[in-house]
């Protein structure tokens, strides 16, 4: 059996960010077979991140509790004020998951085959949530 090499620092960053373009800041992050079942991806910008309703399942869409509250203090970078259920989900946020996932799988798991939307939807739950809670 073949040994696996430790990753370079410069792998390992190349990796992460691959990640974070590629999975965490993309749009298809919130379909609903991703994390979207229980996140809405409600606004987007690129340098803030998304804005994150955690859907409880009570609410039509455009109907978050304390949306207008939320949408403001998101455009003001007032991430620690937002109103509970809402969080921000960002180059720094995706960053975190991605070092969940590596404490959890290794440090290999993106590039890893059998990666998928599972693992990027538990990543995203223990950094916004705390907790993997859906699922």
């Amino acid at each position: 059996m073949e040994e696996l090499k430790l990753l370079t620092d410069a792998e390992r960053a190349k990796l992460r960010d691959e990640y974070i373009e590629d999975v965490a800041l993309n749009v298809d992050q919130f379909r609903t077979d991703y994390s979207g079942y229980w996140a809405r991806g409600v606004r987007f910008v690129k340098v803030r991140g998304w804005l994150v309703w955690e859907d409880d399942e009570s609410h039509l869409q455009g109907e978050e509790p304390e949306r207008a509250e939320a949408v403001r203090s998101w455009r003001l970078g007032a991430d620690r004020t937002l109103p509970s259920g809402w969080y921000v989900w960002n180059r720094e946020t995706a960053k975190e998951a991605y070092a969940i996932g590596e404490r959890l799988w290794g440090e290999r798991w993106y590039e890893n085959p059998g990666t998928d939307a599972n693992s990027y939807d538990a990543v995203m739950q223990l950094v916004l949530l705390g907790e993997v809670r859906y699922g």
